[in-house]
């Protein structure tokens, strides 16, 4: 129905439709470039030397503050965290996708409600549809702005707080300091290539796949792969540091039985029938 508005509206030079044609594609256009963000820009992460990006909004700032630049990354890597962000980010990107559906549903009725178009109608609607739909469009940027900065910064600080590793603050700067020679060399070199695809994880780092059969360009991947697994295993070992020292875990095992665990490593299997007293 709504592109059938657009083409009526483009049969002729009528100056009053080409103008409520050109604000219908404007609107249209406006709402299909926010869908297409939400769909494939979606827990994105992006580096550059001195800044992060976490879906086009910048979480940390060298310059700003640079113990959370250097602990960004690691901390935004959590498993939960992930999981929290999608929550959060697809719940707020459908509250947006509820705001339009409901204006195309009021532009969609009015169409309706005779066999031919009414001009006149949409003159008087057309005005309050494109500022509706500029609003919802503004409103969701801030608010979606707000959010991520904020459960970034979160995030970032929970991290900090609960480590119980104190080196963990040099190790993080001397990856951010590896990480700026393999992205001057071998991003670098990567990124002059044709076909190479660029896929990204889940706030998570970009990959690249080859599409031919360069040794060079291949050599190049698996070299920036590498510095990629390197990393993950240095977080898994701040992981390890930084849990609880001591920490006695009873887990059961059966309807009669235990495990116990000291520092996540299992001692011993414990068979005994706890009764309710109760």
């Amino acid at each position: 129905m709504l592109y059938d508005l657009i083409c009526i509206l483009s049969e002729n030079h009528d100056q009053d439709k080409e103008q409520l044609r050109s604000d219908l594609t404007k609107s249209f256009r406006v709402v299909e470039d926010t869908l297409h963000k939400m769909y494939h820009v979606n827990g994105r992460l992006l580096l550059t030397q001195d800044e992060i990006f976490l879906d086009d909004i910048s979480v940390a700032n060298l310059f700003i503050n640079s113990d959370n630049f250097y602990f960004c990354q690691y901390a935004l890597s959590s498993l939960r965290f992930k999981e929290y962000y999608t929550h959060k980010k697809d719940s707020h990107d459908l509250s947006v996708l509820d705001s339009f559906d409901s204006e195309l549903d009021t532009l969609n009725s009015i169409l309706k409600q005779s066999t031919s178009i009414n001009i006149e109608q949409l003159k008087l609607y057309c005005p309050k549809f494109c500022s509706n739909v500029r609003t919802c469009v503004n409103n969701h940027k801030r608010e979606a702005q707000h959010m991520i900065e904020d459960i970034a910064k979160l995030q970032i600080c929970d991290t900090k707080s609960s480590l119980f590793f104190k080196q963990s603050k040099i190790v993080m700067k001397q990856l951010n300091k590896f990480q700026k020679k393999i992205s001057s060399l071998q991003s670098f070199i990567i990124d002059k290539f044709d076909y190479c695809l660029v896929t990204y994880e889940i706030i998570g780092p970009m990959h690249y796949t080859s599409f031919t059969k360069t040794d060079e360009l291949k050599h190049h991947i698996q070299m920036y792969e590498n510095y990629l697994l390197f990393v993950k295993q240095v977080y898994n070992l701040l992981d390890y540091l930084n849990n609880d020292a001591g920490k006695l875990t009873l887990e059961r095992s059966d309807s009669q039985s235990f495990k116990l665990f000291l520092d996540s490593v299992f001692l011993i299997l414990i068979n005994h029938v706890i009764k309710n007293k109760y």
